[in-house]
Parts: C-alpha cells; sequence; structure tokens
C-alpha cells in the first residue's frame, strides 16, 4: 500500500494482536457470537453501525475497505449513510445454494476477489477484479529450514509434520486431532509441529515431540516442515500450496459460505494435495497419511506449480489506483 495512506482497522477478530504488532491504529468490536445472549440480530448491527458511524466522522477517510464472505447489515446502513467510497475483498467458493451476490456486489464501488484454483484463468471487469492468493508472508519472508530445526533440535533423520485443523469455533476438533496425532507418532523419528489458532482453544496435548506454535502467521515456519495435515480454510489452504507443502487436507464441513471440500478437489485434480473426509469410523485416516509421504515430491513440485506467487501487491495495486481516482 501507498506508505502515505494512514490506515485505521476496525475488526470484529480476536486477533487485533496481529494489527498492533504491525503498528497500525484499530478499533474492535465484539462479534455477536461472544455478546450477551439477549442480543439480537438487529441489535447487534446497530450497534456495529454506530461504531462505525463515529470511526468515519473521526477520520474521514477516502475509502473503506471490507474484507470478509458477507458484509454485516450494520457495515452496509453505515455505507449508505456516509456516502463513502468502498472496496469489498470477497472470496468465492461458495456452497451450493448460497445465493447469488450480485445485488449486494453492486453496493460496493470495486470488488476485489483472490482466486482459487477454479478460477486462476478469469478475467475481471473495471468493477471485479480477480488477484492471485493473497497471503501474508512471501517465501523469503518466512525462517530459514535450518534455523527453525535446529531450535526444535530436529535433525535430517526426523519428519516435521504441521498438523492444524482450525480454530474449533466451527466445528469440534478434539477428537480428530487426537486420533491424527496418535498415527503421526507411531514412527519415532516423527515430530509433530500443532499450529494453534490465535482465536481458539489450547490444545490439552502434551508430549515431548510435539511443538506447539500460536503465533500469526504459521506460515513463517512452513520452510522446515516436511508434511502438512490441515483443515482448508482459504489462508492456510493457498499458503501451504504456495510453500509446496505435502499436505493432506481434510475439509471442515460445517462451515456455512466456504465450500472447503471443493476448493480442495480442485488440487486434488492436479496431484497436489490429499483429501481426507472426517468419519466416525477414522477409516483411511493412516493409508491416507502414508501415501502422502510416498507423494511428497510430486505433491510438492504440482503444488507450487499451482500457486507461484502472492498476491497482496497485486491486490494493494487495485486499492491503491482506486484511491487515487476517488482522491
Amino acid at each position: 500500500m501507498d506508505p502515505k495512506l494512514n490506515i485505521i482497522f476496525f475488526s470484529t477478530s480476536l486477533a487485533t494482536e496481529v494489527i498492533r504488532e504491525t503498528g497500525f491504529m484499530f478499533f474492535y468490536i465484539p462479534t455477536k457470537a461472544i455478546m450477551p445472549s439477549s442480543m439480537t440480530n438487529s441489535t447487534w448491527n446497530e450497534y456495529l453501525g454506530r461504531q462505525l458511524n463515529e470511526i468515519l466522522d473521526i477520520y474521514h477517510p477516502v475509502a473503506l475497505v471490507y474484507d470478509g464472505a458477507y458484509p454485516y447489515k450494520g457495515l452496509l446502513s453505515s455505507l449508505g449513510k456516509k456516502k463513502i467510497k468502498s472496496i469489498w475483498i470477497k472470496r468465492e467458493c461458495y456452497k451450493e445454494g448460497i445465493r447469488d451476490l450480485g445485488a449486494i456486489e453492486s453496493l460496493f464501488n470495486l470488488v476485489i476477489v483472490p482466486k482459487e484454483i477454479s478460477s486462476m484463468q478469469v478475467i475481471g471487469t473495471p468493477r471485479k477484479k480477480y488477484c492471485e492468493p493473497i497471503m501474508f508472508l512471501d517465501k523469503e519472508e518466512a525462517h530459514e529450514r535450518e534455523q527453525i530445526r535446529k531450535q526444535l533440535n530436529i535433525t535430517d533423520k526426523h519428519r516435521l509434520y504441521y498438523i492444524q485443523l482450525g480454530a474449533g469455533v466451527i466445528n469440534e476438533t478434539d477428537s480428530l486431532l487426537n486420533h491424527i496425532v496418535k498415527i503421526v507418532l507411531k514412527d519415532e523419528n516423527n515430530r509433530i509441529m500443532l499450529g494453534e489458532s490465535i482465536i481458539g482453544k489450547k490444545s490439552n496435548i502434551y508430549h515431548p515431540h510435539i511443538f506447539i506454535i500460536r503465533s500469526y502467521p504459521n506460515a513463517q515456519y512452513f520452510n522446515a516442515l516436511d508434511i502438512a495435515i490441515s483443515a482448508a480454510g482459504y489462508n492456510t489452504f493457498h499458503e501451504l500450496l504456495y510453500f509446496g507443502i505435502p499436505t493432506v487436507f481434510i475439509p471442515n464441513m460445517k462451515t456455512s459460505m466456504d465450500d472447503q471440500l471443493a476448493r480442495i478437489q480442485q488440487a486434488v485434480k492436479r496431484n497436489a494435495c490429499l483429501c481426507l473426509q472426517e468419519n466416525e469410523r477414522c477409516t483411511g485416516y493412516e493409508e491416507t497419511i502414508n501415501k502422502a509421504n510416498v507423494l511428497s515430491e510430486s505433491l510438492k513440485v504440482n503444488a507450487q506449480q499451482l500457486i507461484t506467487k502472492n498476491g497482496a501487491i497485486e491486490a494493494a495495486g487495485y486499492i491503491n489506483e482506486f484511491i487515487n481516482d476517488t482522491m
């Protein structure tokens, strides 16, 4: 982004520590899910709208950028009242049955869509731009492989697995996590880097061969990995492919809009990852993990060919161009 711009964040995420560490000013409002149960959707949206209106009155920004799956009614109401120019950064791997969001898109002056594997060839329009998957880190910004493995006392004989099954906010992950950890640690030369979400609960897993990381982004450690077993939210999915980590993806089937299974299947078709669907009998878990080891080299090459660059600069360019035209 243009360094002369004064960027203010307004977030409903508990991960405000990330914003603070990067030096930006921010405001926080709790999501309705953690507000008193007596608060209705309507009341919460009115509250959000009032808070946002006050911030807009203080800073008088030239544009508002919303990054999320679906704009809050309070946000849309504020945009209508303040007549401020706006941008929506929007992911589009929706489940079947999600209604067309074209009418919502029309309320924004510009829509920026980070691509999915299935939309890599899509060409945008003046009001709807597509960019490569947006990631927090470029590869060269991540820690060196030897540095991390030395800190963890991991030698060449060890295989380091990254396991990250989501924040556990939408779906319960403890039993699945325990089962996968047992499979991986059957081999005494395996080690586990357990990625915990900074907005999720802490795991009650303690073992000398498990290293827990609870920092953002986990991708800063990806160069040290050999294999990953992960959920398939937009960010983690594309980061693991970008870093060329042979991965077994486990879709979260309980999301309201994000079709993680469809996202994984696009990469599976290109032999860039493996897919494992959770089931009560744990059928196929160990076989799929072992298969990832056997196919690790080809999975790595194919993954890196799918995601070749970080789209953050591209997206920032669209925003800068929009703001320059607005001022």
